[in-house]
């Protein structure tokens, strides 16, 4: 399925570094629906600066870089709201990310799907691309400090929900095989 298209990837990106046990059964998003609507986790409204977003046609996965220890949906969408702060700071419109994917395999909205992301380094990169991001640290990255030495992997869950949603989108929108990429930092 999906996991094994993306897999090179995530390994090649430094994301996954072995096979991930059987995966649980989750909520809706084993379909690859909305678990969490942006209105449930308190999500801010879009800024003016933002483009839409076209026709999408490949779909880039990328982790958010922060060790995240909970699957409580609270500690989920605190994470989420920290996130659009810092991407607000940045100077973007909103959350880089289209759909978030929480520990616990919640596929959680972000960015409006109608808006071009801000996740792939710059508009070019951007044009088409529909985001989604694993919450978690998979890499170490020690001068940031102690807590980001651990490095993560991505939950069962996780997978199981990236693996729907990512199927979803292809079908969605005729996004093929070779369209599916790892974010590499």
């Amino acid at each position: 399925a999906v996991l094994a298209r993306t897999k090179p990837y995530l390994a090649a990106a430094g994301l996954l570094a072995v096979a991930p046990p059987p995966a649980p059964s989750v909520p809706a998003s084993a379909k690859g629906g909305i678990d969490v609507t942006r209105a449930q986790w308190g999500a801010k409204p879009l800024l003016a600066n933002h483009d839409p977003l076209r026709q999408p046609f490949r779909i880039t996965v990328h982790h958010t870089a922060e060790p995240v220890l909970s699957e409580s949906l609270s500690a989920s969408s605190a994470e989420l709201r920290q996130i659009q702060r810092m991407h607000f700071q940045r100077g973007w419109a909103d959350l880089g990310y289209h759909f978030l994917i929480d520990r616990a395999g919640r596929i959680m909205e972000g960015r409006s799907i109608e808006v071009q992301g801000a996740h792939a380094g710059n508009s070019d990169a951007n044009r088409g691309n529909l985001g989604i991001a694993l919450l978690g640290n998979f890499e170490a990255q020690p001068e940031r400090g102690a807590a980001y030495t651990k490095v993560q992997e991505p939950t069962p869950a996780q997978l199981v929900a990236l693996d729907a949603l990512v199927t979803r989108l292809m079908a969605t929108y005729s996004i093929s095989n070779k369209e599916i990429w790892a974010h590499d930092h």
